[in-house]
C-alpha cells in the first residue's frame, strides 16, 4: 500500500494534478473517487481523460451510471451513486467494465467497495473552501501501488514549478 495528499487551492491545481494521473494510469487500471457532491469527481476525472484524450468531453454519468470513451485507452467512467444495493450492482454489470483492458474510473464506490477488485487506488476528495480541496491517495495491489508512487513522483514536481 502507498498513499500520499495533495492539497489544491485552484481548479487549474486539479486539472494540473488529473494530467499527472493521466501520465501513468493504464488499461487495468481501477481508480475509485470518493467524496461528498461538489467535491470534484466529476472535474478530475474530466482533466485525465481529457489529457488522454483530448477529443473526447466527459460528462457526469449520474443519471446513465456509466459512459464509454474510446481512444487508445478504452475507459469507463462509473457513477455508483444512484445504485441502491448489491443486487442492482449485479444487474448492471459492473464488474464487467473493470477490465485487464480498460481504465475504470469508479465515482462513489463506498458501499460496494467489498464487492470490488482488491487493486486500486482510491481518491478520497474532502473540500477545504469555495475553490481549495485535499486529494488523499491510497493505493492497494502491485500495479496500482507503482502507478501512485509514479503519480507522487509528478505531483511533486508540479508543486516544486
Amino acid at each position: 500500500m502507498s498513499n500520499f495528499s495533495y492539497i489544491s487551492t485552484s481548479e487549474k491545481q486539479t486539472q494540473l494534478l488529473g494530467q499527472a494521473i493521466a501520465q501513468f494510469v493504464t488499461k487495468d487500471s481501477l481508480l475509485l473517487l470518493k467524496g461528498d457532491l461538489g467535491t470534484g469527481k466529476t472535474t478530475l476525472t474530466q482533466s485525465i481523460v481529457k489529457e488522454i484524450d483530448s477529443s473526447i468531453k466527459v460528462k457526469s454519468p449520474t443519471f446513465v451510471i456509466a459512459h464509454e470513451y474510446r481512444s487508445e485507452l478504452l475507459i469507463y467512467h462509473v457513477d455508483l451513486y444512484r445504485i441502491e444495493d448489491e443486487i442492482d450492482f449485479y444487474d448492471i454489470g459492473i464488474l464487467e467494465l473493470i477490465r485487464e483492458d480498460t481504465l475504470c474510473i469508479i465515482e462513489w464506490p463506498d458501499k460496494f467497495i467489498d464487492m470490488l477488485p482488491q487493486a486500486y487506488i482510491i481518491i478520497d476528495i474532502e473540500i477545504v473552501d469555495d475553490v481549495s480541496r485535499v486529494f488523499k491517495f491510497l493505493s492497494k495491489g502491485t500495479i496500482h501501488d507503482k502507478i501512485l508512487k509514479n503519480i507522487q513522483s509528478a505531483v511533486n514536481a508540479i508543486i516544486k514549478n
